[in-house]
C-alpha cells in the first residue's frame, strides 16, 4: 500500500486493519441502477476505497406517460427522456466519486452486457453486484443467478416511498467466530406494544 493511500485510508485501518484495507483497495464493484440509491452507494464505496466502480448506462427509470400531454407520449420524446435523466444520473455518479477517490477507476459500460452478465463478471474479475432498479426486462432472480454462478456477490437496494429494501446473497461462504457467544435457540412467546414500544 502506497504512503498517500495509507494516510487517505487511516482511519479505515485503524478499524479494519491493514490486510483487509488492502482487499478493499482491490475491489471491483459492478453498479445496475442509475437512480438516488445508486448515487449514495457509489459515495460510500468510493470512500471505502474501491479499485474499480463498472456503471450500467441506460438503467434510469422510465418517464410516465401523460394522458394530457401528446408531446410526452411520443416514443422518441420519451426514450430521450429516458436516456438524459439515466446520462444525468451517471455524470453526478462519476463527478462525485471523482472528487472523493482520486484513484478510483470508473467505467461506463452498456447494457447489453446484462445479456451475458455472469461472462462479464468472470471475465472483468468482479468483486460484488449490487441491483438498485426493479426492471421489467431483468428480473432480479436472473440477475442474482448470474452472478452467483460468477461465484461474485449479490446485493440488491431499493426504496418504495418511504420504505427501504435490502437483500444480499454472497453464495456459499463459512464464518468463523472463535470466541462469539454460543448459539442459542429461542421462541417469541408474545409482545405487547405500550406507547409506540414493542415490549417483548
Amino acid at each position: 500500500m502506497s504512503f498517500e493511500k495509507d494516510s487517505l485510508f487511516s482511519r479505515q485501518i485503524g478499524t479494519i486493519g491493514k490486510k483487509s484495507m488492502e482487499q478493499l483497495l482491490s475491489q471491483r464493484v459492478l453498479l445496475i441502477g442509475n437512480n438516488n440509491i445508486a448515487i449514495e452507494f457509489s459515495k460510500c464505496v468510493s470512500m471505502l476505497g474501491i479499485e474499480t466502480l463498472f456503471i450500467v448506462k441506460g438503467m434510469g427509470r422510465k418517464v410516465r406517460k401523460s394522458k394530457l400531454d401528446p408531446i410526452i407520449n411520443d416514443v422518441k420524446y420519451y426514450n430521450d427522456i429516458e436516456d438524459r435523466e439515466s446520462i444525468n444520473k451517471i455524470s453526478i455518479i462519476t463527478d462525485l466519486c471523482s472528487k472523493l477517490n482520486k484513484s478510483l477507476n470508473i467505467k461506463v459500460v452498456s447494457e447489453t452486457i446484462l445479456d451475458n452478465l455472469s461472462n462479464f463478471i468472470t471475465t472483468n474479475k468482479v468483486n460484488l453486484v449490487v441491483y438498485t432498479e426493479l426492471l421489467p426486462k431483468r428480473s432480479i432472480q436472473y440477475i442474482e443467478e448470474e452472478v452467483i454462478k460468477s461465484q461474485s456477490k449479490f446485493v440488491l437496494g431499493f426504496n418504495h416511498g418511504l420504505n427501504g429494501y435490502v437483500f444480499s446473497n454472497f453464495g456459499n461462504h463459512i464464518v468463523y467466530d472463535s470466541d462469539g457467544e454460543i448459539v442459542k435457540t429461542a421462541y417469541l412467546e408474545h409482545f405487547t406494544k405500550t406507547r409506540n414500544v414493542i415490549n417483548i
